[in-house]
């Protein structure tokens, strides 16, 4: 199965699809035009934030990993060794990335800034909850 996020940028229409693989790719017409080296295992999830051009993606290689899609920048990288992350979901207006993880864990993150200097850039929130 394949979950796709659609992401419009100036007057081009870009599809970031899920593969269930190792890559995300950026597949309009489903032609790979674009790959995003990053994660070692399938990839399990992606979230788009409009407002800052940032595309969120997890994986089985328990890998939080936070790209500029305008330029395919990989921003932050967050890793919960030992486990995978299962599915993500942003927050625009507050700013969270958060993340359901194979132990049964939600973990959240802050989104990434793109231009500027942040130093909670990345880093880890304290809020984890447990089901």
């Amino acid at each position: 199965m394949h979950a796709y996020n659609l992401v419009e940028h100036g007057a081009n229409t870009v599809c970031y699809c899920c593969c269930c693989c190792s890559v995300v790719c950026n597949c309009p017409s489903s032609l790979a035009v674009q790959v995003l080296h990053g994660h070692t295992a399938a990839v399990t999830g992606l979230a788009v934030v409009h407002a800052t051009g940032i595309l969120v993606s997890c994986g089985r290689d328990g890998k939080l990993l936070q790209w500029e899609y305008t330029t395919s920048s990989l921003l932050t990288q967050q890793q919960l060794p030992g486990q995978e992350f299962t599915c993500v979901a942003v927050t625009e207006d507050r700013g969270q990335v958060y993340a359901g993880t194979s132990q049964a864990q939600i973990t959240s993150f802050r989104i990434a800034v793109v231009h500027g200097d942040d130093a909670a850039n990345g880093e880890a929130n304290n809020a984890v909850a447990r089901h």
